[in-house]
């Protein structure tokens, strides 16, 4: 905290250093000058605001900015501080509490912007909001953050990826505070804090003695032992090339068995809720995809005429579980406690029994989808793929291109269904003709 005899000479020698400092006017109390290292200069008033009664360190320290140097001259802001000081609190933006801006960041920024904006609740709700909520955001420091992300990254948690996700969550709402002019927010407090987890792409991919053994596992431990919503949703997962959050939200009215087709809702997509063309994506199922979801159907009717005979009576006078129900869920992967809503994307302890059973080290679940993609690479053009995966395409042809690649996508999940009968070692099927490029 240097102290300087303010003059405009002696500011305009004032060079950037690597961190950002604070010189005070040894001839006017309060008047600070902020120096970043990008070289840019703030004048700010500085004082303690509460009543005069109080301790110093008990009343709240407030920075009230002034203006960018040298658009506003020594003097000037000399001026501010002696007009400001008279009534400073009256004067002062009003202090603004964490929880107040995670409420407003969520409400505003999160619902509006992100389809994932429940995970963002679940951050702030389960860590920040805890240690935070009744603290004002101009007291979160860079120091605060760390600390806060390193109980989480070391032991006995040492969860560095759930870490890395609450830093995320903080830059991102104290980045939405600055964008509101809250002016007690005079930096982002998560800029500079490295990752706890090293930074990089995942490459991950099966082969095919691999695809066999988790295969064996999913008909085996799974499907066999009467949980195939578990074991045949791994199957699409791999058949389909789609992301797992998209398997389980399939819908059987947007299903048709019989032309193969899977008309996946943009609301199931991973694309912004801003985006312009928010039009479905058109999935095409192979012959094997679709033997699942048939199988997956007589399943469902199964389970239907069992529970309504085994629970289709009354409980003081109440339908029990909310049996007996008329027809099957739309749901192909329904929740098991509300058939009104899909299962949910956590499937840890089932991906632990496949990698020890299967005897397949570092299995992830998104593994499937980049095998999928491996494979159809090998033998169809990579346009059709990257149209089959459903990535974004950027640039004039994603605003203008919106030819479905319907044959096209077809041609390649049949592709990766001979590739996965070879992993099985079944008859591969016959290709349809080559579709255009």
């Amino acid at each position: 905290m240097p102290v300087l005899a303010f003059t405009e000479r002696a500011l305009q020698s004032l060079k950037p250093l690597p961190l950002t400092v604070e010189y005070y006017d040894s001839k006017t109390s309060g008047l600070a000058l902020r120096v970043l290292p990008t070289g840019k200069k703030t004048f700010y008033m500085v004082y303690r605001a509460g009543a005069p009664a109080l301790a110093s360190a008990e009343r709240r320290l407030v920075r009230l900015k002034l203006g960018r140097y040298p658009e506003v001259d020594l003097a000037a802001a000399r001026e501010q501080v002696r007009t400001k000081r008279l009534t400073p609190d009256t004067d002062a933006a009003p202090v603004v509490l964490f929880k107040d801006l995670a409420t407003d960041y969520i409400e505003r920024h999160c619902k509006i912007k992100k389809k994932s904006w429940k995970q963002d609740v679940y951050w702030i709700d389960a860590e920040l909001r805890p240690h935070w909520g009744d603290r004002p955001v101009g007291e979160i420091r860079r120091r605060d953050v760390a600390q806060l992300l390193n109980r989480i990254a070391d032991p006995p948690r040492h969860a560095p990826a759930s870490s890395d996700h609450v830093r995320a969550v903080v830059s991102r709402l104290f980045r939405f505070g600055i964008s509101q002019g809250i002016e007690q927010i005079e930096y982002n407090p998560a800029t500079g804090i490295e990752r706890a987890k090293p930074a990089g792409k995942r490459v991950r991919f099966m082969d095919a003695g691999e695809i066999k053994r988790l295969w064996r596992v999913w008909e085996e431990e799974f499907t066999a032992k009467g949980r195939p919503l578990i074991g045949e949703q791994f199957k699409l997962r791999l058949l389909t090339a789609q992301r797992g959050g998209e398997v389980l939200n399939m819908m059987w009215s947007a299903i048709d068995l019989d032309a193969g087709l899977w008309n996946k809702a943009f609301a199931f997509r991973k694309r912004k809720p801003t985006e312009v063309h928010q039009h479905s994506h058109l999935v095409p199922l192979s012959p094997m995809a679709v033997a699942v979801l048939r199988g997956l159907k007589a399943y469902h009717e199964r389970e239907l005429a069992r529970k309504n005979a085994e629970y289709g009576g009354t409980w003081n006078g109440k339908k029990f579980g909310g049996w007996p129900r008329e027809h099957i869920s739309d749901w192909v992967f329904p929740s098991r406690t509300n058939p009104a809503r899909a299962m949910a994307n956590f499937f840890g302890k089932e991906t632990a029994v496949m990698r020890t059973l299967a005897k397949v080290e570092d299995f992830d679940p998104h593994d499937l989808r980049r095998t999928a993609s491996t494979w159809a690479n090998a033998t169809c053009p990579m346009p059709w793929v990257e149209r089959l995966l459903d990535h974004e395409i950027g640039g004039v042809a994603g605003t203008y291109n919106l030819y479905a690649y319907v044959e096209q996508k077809a041609y390649t999940t049949r592709a990766i269904e001979n590739k996965v009968r070879e992993a099985l070692e079944m008859p591969l099927i016959e290709m349809p003709p080559r579709p255009p490029a």
